[in-house]
């Protein structure tokens, strides 16, 4: 009469990829008995807070699509257990993905207090724009903190009861007593006097009791003699209802919900998120787990980058495959079909690059590192932009030539407006400036849903490349100011830093203090938890300038204008952050904006799904500041850390390097840096004049702006001996498959 629970797939399928005939035979059983359950069927149980809406629900395609090819079995519940915080976009995921109920286990300590005083352990979690209840779904908190045994206030009771105790356990060893007919009636009491505490949080008639753990299970011995405990005592108290006017079973989530399903019990309605996370354990004081988000930032971006080119494999690899079918090529379609099994396997990156290579004739080239050349015998440079978003976007394309001397046609033959910008950066043994022989190629291509490309030619006539370039080294007691048609942008001619911004047409300026610092580390702080000096805090820059102030430049074209630190390049609209720290080891590391904005106690939110306004937050991520009619945000290519800690700025972490364990399980502190380039785009808008929520709902510009700086169109270079466009055009493998 057992019953077990499993929830990551990805753990499941390599486990059924060693079993034999016979163990799968049996987990088949197992499930169709209803002693096993599958809850979540994601293929991992993943976290919210730096995760993307699209990293969250492809997660749950692959594992659900897993249990659909392999036990032909579809999850009704979930668990998440580990998870340090809940947001509202994985109950509006699994309800829409046939999920009925959810069951939490990790929330601040004050949020399990107020549930557990109001008997709200079970409510149905709703979302903001959800007027007629669509999409809310019952969820079950957790009554306890954490899932093993001795978090729990029964862990004297169940110590008791358990024969055999693990590691975890140690410090009560006392306390273990086999259940006897001697001591039966005293362990069932103190068992049901529990149970009846615990159930006093709630207000079902139901309870649901976690038993066991895997730290409990490790030894098949424990399992089996802690489980022949419980046996002894559920038998006793059943037996017994005078005594109990109780029934205790084995069980699963499933009979939990159905149980408090069919008793007709009106649950209250939740709306929010349930960030950020915090407990009491050690030092016994508040710890937030807030420090994670900014915690190895370089793996936070790499996960985002490699979410985006699945994201661009899968949607290629249906154009290619529809295009085979409606032309009968059925033996190319099942050879890509027979490829797209093996891609499942491989996953993500590798699904990409063996997408790439099977297309033959095109490759892909990082073109802002890789330099073009030009051979002197016609051959051009095709370049072929897939735009996986579904509208049409101006992007600004920087690729990197070894001539100056080239132009730029559009699709019909059409030059297109360019101009030769000089390299600038550092070498690896220090030295900065201009690099001679390399050059930078500039122009906004206007990119058509899907696919669009362009072509680059070299000039045999020098006077018609676009070369004209204006560069200086700035002079630094001066600010400087760039600016096109809509926005200008002022800096401080000393240290470059951004200063403020201007959006001409409603002439709406606001002041914007850009530095860069550290705040020193503290016992306690590591890679979960943030515990920073906060009176430490230091200019980051110092130990990068010399007394004259950084070193300079200023490029100006027709295309675009940029001002360049060498230490730390940054863009109009684009802020790019490549500060490599000097002269220290550990730190917190941050970026912060001091504006002139009015904030108050109010901040906002993006938590992928949604954004939520918040009052009086303390070290919250956190998106868009408004005030005074306008409203200054910052968005992040991957996940990073913000808060605010006074009216008008806005504070980002984006690196840790800390020496401490934060006693949170990770037994290490965090010396492991990755250099790595942070993208944020920052946009000034003015307070539209609505109602209610709509009054800091995202416009279509910032959602736009937000989808691009994660989905960021990817280029196909190759050679094309000159020709008319006609013929080029079918050259072009990727735009063929794609158009098709």
């Amino acid at each position: 009469n057992m019953t077990f629970v499993w929830s990551e797939i990805s753990f499941l399928s390599k486990w059924w990829d060693k079993a034999s005939a016979t163990q799968k035979q049996q987990f088949r059983r197992l499930l169709h008995e209803g002693r096993l359950e599958i809850l979540t069927g994601g293929w991992v149980m993943s976290d919210e807070a730096v995760s993307s809406i699209f990293g969250l629900t492809n997660q749950m395609i692959e594992g659900h699509s897993w249990l659909k090819r392999n036990l032909n079995y579809k999850p009704k519940y979930s668990v998440s257990l580990d998870p340090f915080g809940q947001g509202s976009s994985m109950p509006y995921i699994l309800k829409n993905s046939g999920i009925e109920g959810m069951m939490i286990q990790r929330l601040h300590f004050a949020w399990k207090h107020w549930l557990g005083e109001h008997k709200n352990g079970d409510f149905l979690w709703s979302q903001r724009f959800d007027s007629t209840g669509k999409h809310s779904i019952h969820c079950l908190n957790a009554h306890y903190d954490l899932y093993p045994t001795k978090h729990r206030h029964a862990f004297i009771i169940m110590s008791k009861i358990n024969n055999i105790l693990g590691n975890e356990h140690e410090e009560h060893l006392q306390y273990m007593t086999p259940v006897s007919s001697q001591n039966i009636l005293h362990l069932a009491d103190e068992l049901m006097g529990q149970y009846r505490r615990t159930a006093s949080l709630t207000s079902t008639t139901w309870l649901l009791q976690e038993l066991e753990t895997i730290f409990n299970l490790m030894n098949p011995l424990n399992g089996t003699n802690n489980i022949h405990n419980y046996d002894k005592l559920f038998q006793f108290i059943n037996a017994n209802p005078q005594r109990y006017n109780a029934r205790v079973q084995f069980g699963t989530i499933l009979r939990y919900f159905k149980a408090v399903k069919d008793s007709h019990v009106e649950l209250p309605t939740f709306q929010g998120d349930f960030f950020p996370y915090s407990d009491t354990y050690f030092p016994y004081s508040p710890a937030y787990w807030v420090g994670y988000y900014g915690t190895r930032p370089f793996w936070k971006k790499l996960s985002r980058e490699a979410e985006d080119e699945l994201r661009k494999a899968e949607i290629l690899f249906t154009f290619t495959l529809n295009h085979l079918r409606q032309q009968n090529h059925s033996s190319e379609a099942q050879h890509i079909q027979t490829i797209s099994a093996k891609l499942l396997v491989q996953r993500q990156l590798q699904t990409y690059h063996s997408y790439t290579n099977a297309v033959g004739e095109s490759f892909a080239n990082l073109a802002d590192q890789v330099p073009l050349k030009f051979p002197a015998d016609g051959t051009t440079k095709k370049i072929v932009f897939f735009n996986s978003l579904g509208w049409t976007k101006s992007h600004l394309v920087r690729i990197l030539v070894e001539t100056p001397f080239v132009s730029v046609y559009g699709t019909s033959g059409e030059p297109v407006s360019s101009q030769i910008n000089p390299k600038l950066g550092t070498t690896e043994n220090g030295d900065s400036g201009i690099f001679d022989g390399y050059y930078e190629l500039v122009f906004v291509a206007y990119l058509q849903p899907l696919a669009h490309y362009y072509e680059i030619q070299r000039e045999e006539d020098r006077k018609r490349a676009k070369t004209a370039v204006t560069t200086s080294i700035v002079d630094q007691q001066s600010y400087i100011t760039m600016e096109n048609d809509e926005i200008a942008a002022y800096f401080d001619g000393k240290e470059g830093l951004l200063k403020g911004i201007t959006r001409k047409a409603e002439q709406l300026t606001t002041k914007v203090n850009l530095t860069y610092g550290k705040y020193d580390t503290s016992f306690g702080s590591g890679a979960y938890l943030l515990r920073p000096h906060i009176d430490s805090k230091t200019n980051l820059l110092a130990n990068c300038r010399n007394e004259s102030g950084a070193q300079l430049y200023v490029v100006s074209g027709p295309v675009m204008q940029e001002v360049t630190d060498i230490q730390k390049p940054y863009r109009l609209f684009y802020l790019t952050n490549s500060v490599k720290p000097q002269g220290t080891k550990f730190g917190e590391f941050f970026m912060s904006f001091q504006t002139d904005l009015e904030t108050r106690e109010k901040s906002f939110n993006d938590d992928s799904l949604e954004p939520r306004k918040y009052v009086s937050c303390n070290k919250l991520c956190l998106y868009p500041r408004r005030t005074g009619g306008k409203t200054f945000l910052n968005f992040g290519g991957s996940s990073h850390g913000f808060t605010s800690t006074k009216s008008g700025q806005l504070e980002a972490i984006f690196d840790r390097r800390l020496p401490y364990d934060d006693a949170r399980g990770m037994d290490e502190g965090v010396n492991d840096p990755e250099d790595m380039v942070s993208n944020y785009v920052l946009l000034l808008e003015p307070l539209l004049k609505v109602q209610g929520d709509k009054a800091w709902a995202p416009t279509l510009e910032i959602q736009r702006a937000s989808k691009f700086l994660n989905f960021q169109p990817t280029a196909f270079v190759y050679d094309s001996i000159a020709s008319d466009n006609k013929n080029m055009h079918r050259n072009c493998p990727i735009y063929q498959a794609v158009s098709g």
